[in-house]
C-alpha cells in the first residue's frame, strides 16, 4: 500500500503509513495478513494511543487522495483508459479488501479501488 501512495503522489501519507508501521509492527510489518490481525488484536495501550495519533494526523487529510488518484489514472489512459469530465463528486468506501473511490459520470460510474495487493484499478460501471 505505501508503494501505491508514492506511485500517486501521496507523499505525507506515506510519511504517517510508514510512522504507523513502525509504532505497531518495530520488527518489521509480516507478510502475513493472519499475522497482523493477530497481533493488531494484542496491541499494548501505548502502541494504541501512538496509532491514535497518526489517525488523527491522517483524518487531516494530509494528502487529497480522491484528486491524487484521479490525476494518476487520467495521466496513464494506457493502464486504465480514457477518463472525460470532472470530478462532480467523491465518496470513499472503506472494506477489509479494497478502498475506493467512484465518481458519477453521466450515467457511469467510475471506480478508482486499491485493493490488498496495492493494486490501483479503474471500471466504469
Amino acid at each position: 500500500m505505501v508503494e501505491t501512495l508514492r506511485t500517486v503522489g501521496a507523499l505525507q501519507t506515506v510519511v504517517l503509513c510508514k510512522q504507523a508501521i513502525a509504532t505497531a509492527f518495530p520488527a518489521g510489518l509480516p507478510a502475513d495478513l493472519g499475522l497482523i490481525r493477530s497481533a493488531a488484536a494484542d496491541f499494548s495501550d501505548e502502541t494504541e494511543a501512538g496509532l491514535d495519533a497518526l489517525d488523527n494526523q491522517f483524518y487531516q487529510y494530509p494528502d487529497n487522495l480522491t484528486d491524487l488518484l484521479y490525476e494518476y489514472v487520467s495521466a496513464h489512459p494506457e493502464e486504465f483508459g480514457h477518463v472525460m469530465g470532472e470530478w462532480r463528486g467523491s465518496n470513499v468506501l472503506s472494506t477489509d479488501q479494497s478502498i475506493e473511490q467512484w465518481r458519477n459520470e453521466g450515467q457511469r460510474k467510475i471506480v478508482l479501488r486499491v485493493n490488498s495487493d496495492s493494486e490501483l484499478t479503474q471500471t466504469g460501471i
